[in-house]
């Protein structure tokens, strides 16, 4: 590997609490030396980093893959190049594909799989047996096989017993579970949130009280089996209230939500685009504030993608027939800071422990700092820089999103993963697999 010199970059390393302006060289792929000023000559290739914030790579911990099964959608390399242009090195995968992720033979093609990527690609095991919520998984297996955490991904556990005994056996295995906050009876397949904007355009509505009984449930379970537990995405102010006070309570809790639940509204859907048809679905601004909030007094730990890919054909038809999820992954960063920097006012350092630093140290990953030893997996950006929207933004063949047409500021301009440089210039490297 080429030895690389990132000069003069607004170093951000949440671990140290690090926030100055100075250089990081790379040797065989490790971080060898942070440091104010490093002399050129001691690398072959010198990237300028003025204006820039040189940040953890990002870590995403929701993330739908179309493999195995779907490979028609995504296959995983082209889920770790779409990843890497994001900015991300390193996505953990949701478990429930086809077939779903139950066994140690397929979290061992996962892990095979990520190890031929761009990004390191972890996955999440299945929490119940084909996540149909009524018998619990080989958990225990599927941690020794390599999983990093269990989830029935958009599925809830509505089975309070099962979710009980889940809670309990994680802690045996030390395993965190994440937990999708739905009350599929009270949300009822809903498009839009409950409130003037769904009555006015006569569309099927999901009241955030979905999500928050279940939140609530998941608390109450959490402290009685004195487990951990990671709840999310939510979308709510009363969700992020709820948090707060099992926080209070000494409850190990963590929460999370996907980007676009801090950027977007419920107006979204005076357009009809079924590209933004999303579960749970986009609140109002109220919430939307509640969320940043949130996510600046420790109440959200992390941001997450929630990446759920669709070809074209899929979503091209009404509102109510069109599948759930967009593609987040390649925008997921940018929509997140725009948020919180551009709009919120966040401080970067916190940002980028939301992207990455905290849920590396929840999932007990050897990501989400800039530690010399450490393998280089590092994110660059113009924290100012405008990008127009367009299906060239995305690396895949996907693309279902509202976000076509938008600006936002702060895309990766330069990405390394694995020690190597895999985005330059904004752009992916084209001499890599």
């Amino acid at each position: 590997m080429e030895s690389i010199l990132l000069k003069q970059g607004r170093i951000l390393d949440p671990e140290t609490n690090t926030d100055l302006i100075g250089d990081i060289l790379i040797k065989d792929g490790m971080i060898e030396e942070i440091s104010a000023n490093i002399a050129n000559e001691k690398a072959g290739r010198v990237l300028p980093m003025e204006g820039q914030w040189v940040m953890p790579g990002f870590v995403d911990a929701f993330f739908s893959s179309g493999e195995p099964g779907r490979e028609d959608v995504e296959t995983l390399a082209e889920s770790a190049r779409r990843a890497a242009k994001g900015g991300y090195t390193a996505i953990v995968t949701l478990p429930t594909t086809e077939p779903r992720i139950d066994n140690q033979a397929l979290v061992k093609f996962i892990l095979t799989e990520g190890r031929q990527s761009l990004v390191h690609v972890l996955p999440l095991g299945c929490l119940t047996h084909h996540s149909q919520g009524k018998q619990l998984a080989e958990m225990n297996e599927l941690k020794k096989a390599g999983c990093v955490g269990f989830s029935d991904g958009r599925h809830p556990v509505t089975n309070t017993l099962i979710m009980r005994r889940a809670l309990s056996y994680s802690k045996m295995v030390e395993a965190p579970i994440f937990s999708f906050p739905d009350d599929p009876l009270l949300s009822a397949s809903g498009i839009a949130n409950e409130g003037a904007v769904a009555s006015e355009l006569g569309l099927k509505a999901s009241p955030a009280e979905s999500e928050q009984i279940s939140i609530a449930r998941d608390i109450l379970l959490t402290k009685l089996t004195e487990a951990s537990i990671n709840i999310g995405p939510i979308t709510s102010k009363g969700s992020c209230d709820l948090i707060a006070g099992a926080k209070q309570d000494k409850v190990n809790i963590q929460s999370f939500t996907a980007a676009h639940y801090l950027y977007l509204t419920d107006q979204v859907y005076y357009h009809y685009l079924a590209e933004a048809k999303v579960f749970p679905p986009f609140r109002n601004d109220q919430d939307r504030v509640g969320l940043i909030e949130a996510c600046k007094n420790g109440v959200i730990d992390f941001i997450v993608s929630d990446h759920n890919p669709h070809l074209p054909y899929e979503v091209e038809q009404e509102l109510e027939y069109a599948p759930y999820g967009i593609s987040t992954i390649e925008t997921n960063a940018a929509t997140a800071i725009e948020a919180l920097y551009h709009q919120g006012k966040m401080a970067p350092l916190q940002i980028a422990a939301l992207l990455s630093t905290n849920i590396s140290k929840r999932l007990r990953l050897p990501f989400g700092r800039l530690t010399i030893g450490q393998e280089a997996n590092i994110t660059c950006l113009h924290p100012d820089k405008k990008h127009k929207i367009t299906e060239q933004t995305f690396a895949g063949r996907c693309y279902n999103t509202p976000f076509i047409g938008q600006e936002l500021r702060s895309f990766p301009s330069t990405v390394i993963s694995k020690g190597r440089i895999v985005v330059e210039n904004g752009e992916l490297v084209d001499n890599l697999s």
